[in-house]
Order: C-alpha cells, then sequence, then structure tokens
C-alpha cells in the first residue's frame, strides 16, 4: 500500500457504551471493604435492639463491629451511604491516548444520547484515569460552540504553561512524556523540554490554551514537534486554525526550505489532516514509539515550498 494514501483507506474507530467494563477503582477497596463491615454493624444494632441475644451467642465480635459503627444505627447508616457511592464505574479501556479526543469527536455528532456516556471513567494505556467531561458535549448540543483564535507568544504564564501540560498529558500519556522517578508525569520536566521551542497557541474566548503548536528547526525545515489539542474540544477547526498560521508566518519564512513532523501510524485522522496541507509521507520509522505506552511504527512526513 502506498504510504501517501494509507490515512485515507482506513475507517476510524467507533465507540460504543456496550463496550465499557464495570468495576470498582482499586483505591476505593478499602472504603468497600470498612462499607461491608457497617452494614454488618448496622444489621447487629437491629437485632440488638429487637432483644435478640446476639452478643451472648457469637462472642465479642458484633461488639467490635458496633464500636466501628458508632455502637448506633447511625453508624452502620453512614457506612451504608459509603458503600452506596462506591458503585462499581463504567470503564471505557483506550488503546492509544488520543482514543479520548476520537471519541469526543463521535459525542460531539448529531443527537447524540450523550446519557448512555454517564459516570463514564476512560482508562488510558499506562493506566491513567480520567472522567469522561460530558459539558462541553452538551453546550455543542444547544449550539453553544466556542470562538477559537490562533497567535505566536514568546513566552508563558505559569497557569498557561499547566494548560499546556493538561493538553499534553490527554494526548501522550506517560510513556511519552518525561516521567518523574516513581512513574508519574512530570510536568516540570514536561515544561522544561518545550520552554526552548518556537510556540503557537490556540485560545478560546475565555482566553484559555485549548491547542499547541511547538516547532523548532531540523534541517532547514520548520520542524513540528508537537502538535495537539485539548480532547473536549474537536470539530472547532483547531488544527487547521493552528497550522494555517503555522503556514504564513513560520513556513513562509525563506530560511526553510519546507516543514517536517512525526506521527503515529494509527493516528489516521492526524494523518488526513497533514496531507490535506501538503504533507507527504517519505519515511515509516519503525518501532519509532517503542519507548512509550503503546508501541508502534511513526511516519516521517515533509512539506515541500513549490
Amino acid at each position: 500500500m502506498n504510504l501517501m494514501s494509507i490515512a485515507s483507506t482506513v475507517q476510524p474507530k467507533t465507540y460504543s457504551p456496550d463496550t465499557r467494563t464495570k468495576w470498582i477503582p482499586k483505591e476505593k477497596i478499602g472504603v468497600v471493604a470498612l462499607a461491608i463491615i457497617g452494614a454488618i454493624g448496622l444489621l447487629a444494632a437491629l437485632l440488638a435492639n429487637r432483644g435478640v441475644p446476639l452478643f451472648n451467642s457469637l462472642g465479642t465480635t458484633p461488639q467490635i463491629i458496633l464500636f466501628a459503627t458508632g455502637g448506633s444505627l447511625e453508624g452502620g447508616a453512614f457506612l451504608l451511604i459509603v458503600l452506596g457511592n462506591c458503585r462499581k464505574q463504567a470503564v471505557l479501556k483506550l488503546d492509544y491516548s488520543w482514543e479520548h479526543a476520537s471519541l469526543y469527536c463521535q459525542l460531539l455528532e448529531p443527537d447524540k444520547d450523550l446519557d448512555k456516556w454517564k459516570n463514564t471513567t476512560l482508562l488510558y494505556p499506562d493506566g491513567f484515569q480520567v472522567e469522561l467531561d460530558l459539558s462541553h458535549a452538551r453546550a455543542r448540543q444547544k449550539n453553544n460552540k466556542p470562538t477559537i483564535r490562533a497567535e505566536e507568544v514568546t513566552s508563558l504564564t505559569r497557569a498557561e504553561w499547566e494548560e499546556v501540560c493538561d493538553i499534553e498529558r490527554e494526548a501522550f500519556v506517560f510513556g511519552e512524556l518525561p516521567k518523574t522517578c516513581w512513574g508519574g508525569f512530570d510536568r516540570s520536566s514536561c515544561i522544561n523540554t518545550l520552554r526552548p521551542l518556537k510556540k503557537i497557541v490556540a485560545r478560546d474566548e475565555k482566553d484559555k490554551i485549548v491547542g499547541i503548536l511547538f516547532h523548532t528547526n531540523e534541517d532547514n525545515r520548520a520542524h513540528i514537534y508537537t502538535f495537539s489539542r485539548r480532547a473536549t474540544h474537536g470539530r472547532l477547526g483547531i488544527g487547521t486554525t493552528l497550522l494555517d498560521r503555522f503556514f504564513e508566518n513560520v513556513v513562509s519564512q525563506k530560511s526553510y526550505k519546507g516543514a517536517s513532523l512525526r506521527v503515529r501510524a494509527s493516528n489516521f485522522s492526524a494523518q488526513q489532516l497533514y496531507e490535506s496541507k501538503g504533507f507527504k509521507t517519505t519515511l515509516r520509522c519503525t518501532n519509532y514509539y517503542a519507548y512509550t505506552a503503546s508501541p508502534e511504527d511513526g511516519y516521517f512526513m515533509v512539506y515541500k515550498k513549490p
């Protein structure tokens, strides 16, 4: 198959609420165990109030349980409420981090029943979990579409860097970003890595950064180092807006003979966008993303000035 046209021949992945699994998050298991004790304590309290000789027949265990629940019906009832809040979550496992954005684009389709996706947790390939935020999709159903603008910046505030890190975290996960010694996302290292690059950002009407295109000079080409947007802000033309600004103000400079970038072999929507702007795939980089949470090949794409 011709690498130049591979993106246009692959059907995008579709997502369904039926593909979700049910589970109790591991961080809540201890709370669930405590709530179960509370339920037993509640039963013991009820029986004790009715004169059932529970203490005589079962020894000190019920006393311990009642003590754990506050020795009252209220204590047991409270822990039952805790148990109710530890219900199983609907979890959708993502094979790749960028599938978060792909899923959200499908949620933006007209007449989409968003209620079927309520209380959904997204599980990233590296184990990172985030609750699916439906607020933006609901706003779009009411025709509340944010206005996007792109601008070049030379520096960012600490709060803006946090917004950039959030975008990077959604798009690339642990394996593709700097880690701390215990494997967590190291925002300081991420900022230090991106700070020297030239920056184009997309902002919404609240001046929040919702998309980024950071670039550098590589072999006399304007090389896109990182290019991503918030997963919840699909179908707003953010990618096109950033690329247009990139071509108008950067690639057009006489010092550049063109532009270049690298992209995952599986990221077909991104490849289609790049091809629409004149990028051509010149090389398949075997195991280029082997160090990431979702190892795979990459494509090296080049734009040559006419």
